[in-house]
């Protein structure tokens, strides 16, 4: 095979992952493994490597079809069994929050932010932001790595990140809080883009990265599976929701408090990915003892959560904090962060999504 074609096979693993109709996920998806397959033979990838995508692929494609077929319940049993197998075959598939792979063992406190729109002209205090009470379930909708009537709190790592979840708000309904969470958590980290199998030599050419196991291929097969993007609207199902959703209902049956993930709105996640991590974290009942009075979760004792900022209001004031000490994660993380703005790429550092995440910080940990 030509060199032009295993470039245009790995760029169209790494991108692309929006798609018209919902139809078509199940054959992107198939198509996905077979140039992953078809990657890693050429580069001379291990035969256990080839032979785990191989099957692995197998298996979530057939997750994916007694789904359709409506044994939903197989599915998930399933899925509970890869997602076990695969915490015994890769150590790093479950980390407390600072250890995920895009976070990379920081050991200071990661600056996560929660959003909202249409605040009224109070604004969002922090009890507005903060997780869900299970007495108002019924607010809870379907997500991609929740379910209606579960509770989820999903934070990102960016105002930026916030704002795509959203459907890139207008700015007076943007609105932002601050999050910090106890370090405790324990979740199942998805921010293992298809790039992270390579680095490049003494030369500049890509090789395979060293000691690749099996449980890490498996995550990035799930991660590719949970990037994808419809267009078709006014879908009551959504076929890409599917691996996302069993894997969160596989996660809570571990006992993990959640999942990291990159998110689908950018179009390439080794490349935009640093700026655009999404966590969802579980809400579970104290004790894990079901209570119909509850009016709090047991998520309750591991966030701390500030009142919104109004992007809108923030790019009204003159403010200049290019002198205060950034207490925010980007400016300590080593790997490049850039975002996409009209297909070229910008640094994160010189958006007013920047200025905003640290100006929310600065004032709110002068609050605290």
């Amino acid at each position: 095979m030509k060199d032009v074609d295993i470039e245009r096979i790995y760029n169209d693993i790494c991108s692309s992952f929006v798609i018209e109709k919902d139809e078509e996920y199940y054959k992107a998806v198939k198509k996905k493994f077979s140039f992953i397959r078809t990657i890693l033979s050429v580069y001379k990838a291990d035969d256990v490597i080839i032979k785990t995508v191989d099957a692995f692929g197998d298996t979530l494609l057939c997750i994916l079809r007694e789904y359709y077929k409506g044994n939903i319940a197989l599915s998930q049993t399933k899925m509970n069994n890869q997602i076990k197998k695969i915490c015994t075959e890769d150590k790093k598939a479950v980390n407390d929050i600072n250890n995920c792979n895009v976070f990379d063992g920081d050991m200071k406190d990661i600056s996560f932010f929660r959003a909202r729109t249409d605040a009224d002209e109070d604004g969002f205090k922090a009890k507005d932001m903060g997780v869900i009470p299970f007495s108002l379930r019924i607010k809870t909708t379907t997500e991609r790595f929740s379910m209606p009537g579960l509770p989820c709190l999903y934070i990102g790592n960016t105002s930026y990140v916030c704002w795509l979840e959203l459907g890139k708000p207008a700015d007076y309904r943007f609105n932002v809080s601050p999050v910090l969470l106890d370090r405790t958590q324990k979740v199942f980290d998805l921010t293992v883009p298809f790039g992270h199998l390579f680095d490049k030599d003494s030369k500049g050419n890509k090789v395979l990265v060293k000691d690749i196991t099996v449980g890490f291929v498996k995550r990035i097969m799930i991660t590719i599976c949970s990037l994808f993007r419809v267009k078709e609207q006014n879908r009551n199902f959504k076929s890409e929701y599917i691996i996302p959703q069993l894997v969160m209902l596989a996660c809570k049956k571990e006992g993990f408090d959640g999942v990291a993930y990159i998110s689908s709105k950018i179009s390439n996640p080794g490349m935009f990915g640093v700026c655009a991590v999404n966590v969802a974290l579980y809400s579970r009942y104290t004790n894990n003892r079901f209570n119909v009075n509850a009016k709090t979760t047991e998520l309750d004792k591991h966030v701390k959560i500030g009142d919104a900022f109004n992007y809108g209001m923030f790019k009204q004031l003159n403010v200049h904090e290019s002198s205060i000490k950034s207490p925010l994660w980007i400016d300590r993380c080593r790997w490049i962060k850039n975002i996409e703005i009209y297909n070229e790429q910008h640094p994160y550092m010189a958006t007013k999504f920047y200025e905003f995440d640290k100006y929310i910080f600065c004032h709110w940990t002068d609050n605290i």
